[in-house]
């Protein structure tokens, strides 16, 4: 019983301490929307320290970095060490963007079909389709038409020729 007791407190302590993280995520989030970036990066190294394999505060790095390349990484581990938290379609949209304002054709097609059929649902995936159609157009969808199958040679009107020997 004792057991049994434990374990439902380990789960709503790990409930709990979840969802505290992804609302302090939230709230450092809106921070940065309203101009207060460089408050949130004071806090960041304290925030990998605590949290250093918590999907949203490694989103939150990413958004802070600079360098978009680095930044870029870091959605990418997101979307593949946690594809089903809450911030792996944002991380996956974040690499959307990324190669078609690179103008990566590609790749921004490649990623467009990743995000579609790992996040359907995502409320960022019409804003994906739409910056990838601006930027790098429509796919080009090449299909190779079908095999034109000849009719077989029907035999009843088929003349026969018979060689004809030259004159001499």
């Amino acid at each position: 019983m004792k057991f049994y007791i434990f374990l439902v407190a380990l789960l709503v302590v790990t409930t709990t301490s979840n969802f505290a993280q992804s609302s302090m995520v939230h709230n450092r989030l809106r921070l940065i929307m309203n101009g207060k970036a460089n408050e949130v990066r004071k806090e960041l190294p304290d925030l990998i320290k605590e949290f250093p394999d918590d999907p949203g505060v490694m989103f939150l790095n990413g958004i802070l970095m600079e360098d978009a390349t680095k930044a870029l990484s870091v959605y990418e581990q997101i979307t593949r060490e946690f594809p089903q938290s809450e911030w792996a379609d944002d991380a996956q949209w974040r690499i959307v963007q990324y190669y078609a304002l690179k103008r990566d054709t590609t790749r921004a097609h490649r990623e467009l079909g990743t995000y579609k059929r790992n996040y359907p649902m995502s409320e960022f995936l019409i804003h994906a389709i739409d910056i990838v159609k601006a930027t790098v157009g429509e796919p080009i969808v090449t299909t190779t038409p079908p095999e034109v199958k000849k009719p077989a040679p029907d035999k009843t009107s088929e003349k026969s020729i018979t060689p004809t020997s030259p004159k001499s």
